[in-house]
């Protein structure tokens, strides 16, 4: 079942939300959606559009979820009883939910159960708990009567839906609600909650008031659904009775295949999800290889995407299988395909390997296949993707498999159809491993050092994430047979630019090129090293001038996973040097403190449109009014204001925690609302109108707010005081007013950037951009920052990779800064805290 298509047109509840609100919501081209199975719970995570910033991590016990700035979203856990669905009745003991939660909710979200009945179809919610507003709402809720079950009283209504999207297709059903008449949660307070539901308590008093229940049940979730709202919940302890069936693993056929689909039944589509807002098809094809194939209309996104969630039972990690598919486009002259295998790592990180990579030519079927692929070790969650990854266009697919390991492709009348896998240290593209890839690899670093290179899948041979002269110098290991395989990359980018592949090969180099490879391992590498004394290399390697590929691999640091530039200039203080041999990816615990600061919300008249704004103050632990200190201001994303980033992305506790262990400078933070429109009071939108008012935020804080401050707190002035960053859009316009006045800001960052700045292309709109790529650097003889500092998450699905964009950019202006990568960093906390935990450390020094 894909739950999301009928949540694309919005659940009785969110459309109950819009009613009550009266705010129009359409369904967006591009959803965000994770599906898995973990114990036989379902899990899944759908955010409506891709807005904002949603992100679910499931476990073995529960989950957890939070989510901002989004539109529609939802995170659920369940039993799915549609093998054997039959009626609540039926059922030899009662469905029960027993819960135990951590929830934040701020504005617009409930938690409780969710789920379906079918024959006849229903929808139903238990509301448990609310933020801001109480579900159903609207005039279209009907009261039926009440209920008392657990030590609650409840409400029950009905809503009805009439031909909209459901697991059934379209149809018509009704919603039914139980609404507990007191919540257990509060809004913008973390609640502690601990809860029993008897579910089929809930079934029966609809019953007894008249509402249809003589269906199936088809399934039970704990759920928590939000609308534009932002907040977090921790399900720490989650049983469902009955439990989930214990997952029978997947006996492959006597031809060796687990899965062996070539949609001869239309009905085999449901076991793909799309990230399109089109509907995936089955079709006759009397005019190609087969009867039917499935049909992927074009996606709204940058990529077409389909995918199969995988039964873990069945598909283990570190074991060996052969997975294919064929493939057909009729609209370019070649298009690029990609199977992909996702998974989530142990600590919680989403990977995308590359399993296979073709090209199909226009109008011709295509096998794409690799029929010996590993899984990696503790992949959870797993699930096989196909993607264009260079267009949206529709495409066809047919005989999608799993075998065996070396089990044939299914297309085995395609064999001699182009056919490349992706061979890691392949760096010229020929099929072999050889001398000649070292002369690639070298063009390669020097397309890197220029800012002009494309990187490609394959060269990234010491697994650091990063493409440095550390992996030439593996590949010279390799061929001289010193290193028997290349290592697995230990971090991923999001779907928009996958990982390397997995597959290794064997050196066929002869004697006499093992030979030519040792004389040239010692003359390549010093000119490669000198090379880096001019412009360091990116990522994980920290080089220094040496003479031999030994001498140069015994620098390399394999775990960090910094992008530097050049040198900074003599005149400015060197701590973005510092910086780079100290900036965590996960913080200290002890770095984060329960909040000891005073906030205080402060209105100010801003020059630029004549109107009236506000501000958030934070004031220091141990805030002494008669002692100066340095300001930083933090600026929110789109869509948010002075209160965005005030709780939940850890500021006051990174301020408290620093600060008490003398790890941090004292400084006052302001959190401004950045909106400055002379025609608009709020945001119309993620629109070029919308993101022109943020722009001009440069002009208020220059002119008004920075004035403000100091004319009402006891601060420091001057530029060296001075510090500026943000999340998202603050990010964006910290750097931008960075650039663009440093005389005012000693300190400089940006976490999750968005794009903009210069011109660019996103899955919103197309920006016309502040200033051109050239233009991106310092005036000249303008004063730099001791700190510029750019974070970006590998798995960012809002701003991909824009923000190691804006880095290479720079590196190409020669402006010094640097650039940190947090492997599996999404647009969240996950990167936001690295960012601040280390900019705060370093200003003001």
């Amino acid at each position: 079942m894909n739950l999301r298509k009928l949540k694309k047109f919005l659940s009785a509840g969110a459309a109950a939300v819009i009613t009550a609100a009266s705010v129009p919501i359409a369904a967006s081209a591009y959803d965000q959606q994770e599906i898995g199975n973990i114990n036989g719970y379902r899990w899944e995570m759908w955010n409506e559009n891709a807005v904002g910033d949603v992100y679910m991590e499931a476990n073995d016990h529960g989950f957890y979820s939070s989510w901002k700035d989004s539109d529609l979203f939802i995170s659920q856990m369940g039993c799915n009883y549609s093998a054997k669905s039959k009626n609540y009745r039926k059922f030899p003991d009662d469905i029960t939910i027993d819960y135990d939660i951590e929830y934040t909710p701020k504005g617009n979200s409930f938690f409780g159960a969710y789920g379906w009945t079918t024959a006849p179809l229903a929808e139903y919610y238990i509301v448990e708990g609310w933020g801001e507003w109480r579900p159903p709402g609207g005039a279209e809720s009907d009261q039926k009567g009440s209920i008392t079950s657990d030590g609650n009283i409840y409400d029950i209504y009905k809503v009805m839906r009439y031909n909209q999207p459901c697991i059934l297709g379209t149809r018509s059903f009704p919603t039914y609600f139980s609404v507990r008449k007191t919540s257990a949660s509060k809004n913008n307070e973390t609640n502690n909650i601990s809860g029993h539901i008897n579910v089929s308590n809930h079934f029966k008093a609809w019953d007894k008031v008249g509402l249809d229940m003589s269906g199936s049940i088809y399934d039970v979730n704990f759920y928590v659904e939000g609308f534009r709202s932002a907040g977090e919940v921790n399900v720490k302890n989650l049983r469902i009775t009955p439990p989930p069936s214990p997952s029978n693993p997947i006996i492959p056929n006597n031809n060796g295949y687990y899965i062996c689909e070539n949609f001869s039944d239309p009905n085999s589509k449901h076991f793909f999800c799309t990230n399109g807002n089109g509907d995936l098809l089955v079709v006759n094809n009397t005019d190609t290889r087969s009867d039917s194939v499935m049909f992927t209309p074009r996606s709204g996104c940058k990529l077409n995407q389909i995918f199969y969630p995988l039964d873990k039972s069945t598909f283990e990690p570190n074991r060996t299988y052969s997975i294919g598919a064929a493939v057909m486009q009729n609209l370019a002259e070649a298009e690029e395909f990609r199977i992909l295998f996702r998974y989530i790592d142990k600590n919680g990180h989403t990977h995308f390997d590359v399993v296979a990579d073709s090209m199909a030519k226009k109008e011709v079927w295509t096998d794409i296949s690799n029929t010996s692929y590993t899984l990696p070790d503790f992949a959870s969650a797993p699930s096989i993707y196909i993607e264009t990854p260079n267009s949206n266009s529709s495409f066809f697919i047919d005989d999608f498999y799993i075998g065996l390991d070396g089990t044939k492709q299914l297309a085995y009348d395609l064999v001699d159809t182009v056919n490349k896998v992706i061979l890691q240290g392949d760096i010229n593209n020929d099929g072999i491993v050889d001398i000649f890839d070292t002369i690639a690899m070298r063009r390669v670093l020097i397309g890197i050092f220029a800012g002009n290179c494309q990187l490609p899948l394959n060269a990234d041979l010491n697994g650091d994430g990063e493409i440095t002269i550390s992996d030439l110098v593996m590949l010279h290991k390799y061929l001289r047979g010193t290193t028997k395989c290349f290592v697995k990359p230990v971090t991923t980018t999001t779907t928009t630019t996958t990982t390397t592949t997995t597959t290794t090969t064997t050196t066929t180099t002869s004697v006499s090129e093992t030979a030519a490879a040792t004389t040239e391992t010692t003359s390549s590498t010093s000119s490669e090293t000198e090379i880096t004394t001019t412009e360091p290399t990116t990522a994980a390697a920290k080089t220094t001038t040496t003479t031999t590929a030994e001498t140069t691999e015994n620098t390399v640091s394999p775990t960090t996973t910094i992008v530097t530039t050049t040198e900074p200039p003599k005149t400015t203080p060197n701590l973005n040097t510092i910086i780079r041999q100290d900036m965590p990816t996960a913080i200290p615990k002890i770095a984060e403190k329960a909040s000891k600061c005073t906030v205080e919300k402060k209105t100010y008249k801003c020059k630029f449109n004549n109107k009236t704004k506000s501000c958030n103050v934070i004031l220091p632990p141990e805030y002494d009014p008669n002692k100066e200190y340095p300001v930083m201001y933090i600026l929110h994303g789109i869509m948010g204001n002075e209160d965005s980033m005030l709780n939940g992305m850890g500021v006051q506790e990174l301020m408290t925690g620093l600060m008490s262990n003398g790890k941090a400078e004292e400084f006052i933070a302001v959190l401004p609302d950045m909106f400055t429109s002379d025609k608009l009071d709020t945001p119309s939108g993620v629109n070029q109108e919308t993101c022109y008012a943020y722009d001009m935020f440069l002009y208020d804080i220059s002119d008004s707010l920075i004035p403000f401050i100091e004319e009402n707190y006891s601060v420091k002035t001057g530029r060296e005081n001075r510090a500026v960053t943000g999340f998202s859009m603050g990010g964006r316009e910290a750097i931008y007013i960075g650039l663009m006045r440093p005389d005012l800001f000693g300190y400089v960052g940006g976490a999750c950037p968005a794009p903009g700045i210069t011109p660019a292309t996103d899955m919103f709109m197309t920006h016309p951009g502040s200033i051109t790529e050239d233009e991106m650097k310092f005036a000249e003889d303008a004063p730099e920052p001791a700190v510029f500092m750019i974070t970006g998450g590998t798995n960012d699905a809002v701003v991909g990779t824009f923000p190691e964009k804006y880095s290479e950019i720079l590196t190409r202006n020669g402006v010094d800064h640097v650039y940190q990568s947090v492997p599996g960093g999404g647009h969240d906390t996950v990167s936001v805290k690295p960012h601040l935990y280390t900019f705060m450390r370093y200003a003001f020094k």
